[in-house]
């Protein structure tokens, strides 16, 4: 896979149980600077926010970050 194709999507999971796309189509760079900046905010506002997931375009999770752990290294099963 080219991951200059536009194949990773930023999810975001909150305290009351739902989730939002943040973006879709990003390159891979594009992103974890995406992540980055909603994990820093995350930080910030502090609640809120729970999980900041990165999927790739078969809907594996390839980067996760969760509140009070960090980023979260899980193995593709």
């Amino acid at each position: 896979m080219d991951v200059s194709e536009g194949e990773f999507s930023v999810i975001e999971f909150y305290d009351n149980g739902t989730h939002a796309y943040v973006a879709r189509e990003l390159d891979a760079k594009s992103a974890v600077e995406l992540a980055k900046a909603c994990i820093d905010t995350a930080l910030v506002i502090g609640g809120v926010v729970n999980q900041i997931v990165i999927t790739d375009g078969g809907g594996f999770t390839a980067f996760q970050w969760e509140r009070g752990k960090g980023i979260v290294f899980t193995e593709r099963s």
